[in-house]
C-alpha cells in the first residue's frame, strides 16, 4: 500500500503566508516484498507558494549512499496537482542488500533548499523504510537440482585454422631469412679480410717453432699481410702513400720503416755469413721480437683495438 503523507511545514520557519500554501506530499514506495537487486521508486510532490523556487542544486545527486544503497536516478518535472502546479520529485533507489532474515532498512532523510522573498529556507524530506528478505532460506540446503543444467557442449573444428596459422609462420619464417640474406645480417653476412690477423697468427705460429728462427718466413707472413691491407704488394717507397690511405697505421711508421730495413737485409744482403761479417748489414738480435710486436700492434689495429 503506497504511503501518501501531506508535511505540514511549520517546522520550516518560513512565514505564515508562505507556511499555509506550501506542502510537501511524500509517497514512497511499498514497505514490503524486496529482494537484493530490486530498485524502489521514491516521489514526492512540492507545491510552492508565488514567488518560491527550489533550488535544484540541493536536489540529491545519483551516488552510493550507503554500502547496500545507491541512488541511482533523480528526475524532476513539473506536473498539474489539486488543481495548481507542483514539482515532482522521482528518486530511483536500488538495493543490495542481502539479508538473512526479513529485516526493515531505512533510507536516510535529506534536505531541499526553498528560496523565496524571505530568504532561503531548508526543507526536510523524511526517512523512509521498507522491508527487504532473503532470497532463498539461508539453513536450506544446497542440492545440484537446483542448479541450471549447463549448455550442451559444442566442438569447435579448429583444423583450417590450424594450417592457416602454420602456413602463415612458415611465410613469416620465410619473409625473415630473405630479409637478413638481403640486409647481409648474421649469419649471412661476410666478415671482411683481415690479413693483418692472418699474418699475426702466422707469425705466433713460427715463433713457436724450435731451432733456428724463422725471420724470414715471418717477415714474408707479414709482408703478405701488408700486401692485402694495401690491396697491392706494399714496397718500403709505398709506406707514405698506404699510410695516407689508411693513417690508422700511421702511430706504427718507425716500426714499420724499420720492418722494410730488416726485410732487406734478410732478402737481398747476400748470405747469413756475410751478414754475420758485416755490421752494416747484420740483424738485429730484437729482430724476432720486433717481428712479433709488429705482427701484434698492426692486427689489434686491423680489428679496431689499436
Amino acid at each position: 500500500m503506497r504511503l501518501a503523507t501531506t508535511l505540514l511545514l511549520a517546522t520550516l520557519a518560513l512565514p505564515a503566508e508562505a507556511v499555509a500554501e506550501t506542502t510537501l506530499d511524500v509517497a514512497p514506495p511499498r514497505e514490503h516484498a524486496y529482494w537484493i537487486g530490486d530498485r524502489l521508486t521514491h516521489r514526492i510532490f512540492l507545491t510552492l507558494p508565488e514567488g518560491h523556487a527550489l533550488d535544484r542544486s540541493t536536489l540529491p545527486r545519483p551516488r552510493s549512499v550507503t554500502y547496500w544503497l545507491d541512488l541511482r536516478e533523480v528526475a524532476v518535472a513539473s506536473v498539474e496537482r489539486a488543481g495548481g502546479r507542483a514539482l515532482e520529485i522521482t528518486t530511483l533507489y536500488q538495493t543490495f542488500y542481502a539479508p538473512l532474515e526479513p529485516k526493515r532498512l531505512e533510507v536516510p532523510a535529506y534536505l531541499l533548499r526553498v528560496n523565496g522573498p524571505e530568504g532561503a529556507r531548508d526543507l526536510e524530506v523524511p526517512a523512509w523504510s521498507f522491508f527487504t528478505s532473503p532470497i532463498r532460506p539461508i539453513l536450506a540446503p544446497t542440492t545440484p537440482d537446483q542448479l541450471l543444467p549447463d549448455d550442451g557442449y559444442v566442438g569447435i573444428v579448429a583444423q583450417r585454422e590450424e594450417i592457416a596459422t602454420a602456413v602463415s609462420a612458415l611465410l613469416a619464417l620465410f619473409g625473415a631469412i630473405g630479409l637478413t640474406w638481403h640486409q647481409a645480417w648474421p649469419p649471412f653476412h661476410r666478415r671482411s679480410a683481415r690479413p693483418l690477423a692472418v699474418a699475426q697468427r702466422q707469425v705466433r705460429r713460427l715463433a713457436r717453432v724450435s731451432g733456428e728462427v724463422p725471420l724470414r718466413p715471418m717477415c714474408l707472413a707479414v709482408h703478405r699481410g701488408l700486401d692485402g691491407t694495401f690491396r697491392r704488394p706494399l714496397l718500403g717507397a709505398d709506406l707514405d702513400v698506404f699510410l695516407t690511405g689508411r693513417p690508422e697505421f700511421a702511430p706504427l711508421r718507425e716500426q714499420l720503416q724499420r720492418f722494410f730495413q730488416l726485410s732487406a737485409v734478410l732478402f737481398f744482403a747476400a748470405t747469413d755469413a756475410r751478414r754475420q761479417a758485416d755490421p752494416a748489414i747484420a740483424v738485429p738480435e730484437t729482430a724476432l721480437p720486433e717481428i712479433a710486436g709488429l705482427a701484434d700492434r698492426l692486427a689489434a689495429i686491423e680489428r679496431g683495438r689499436g
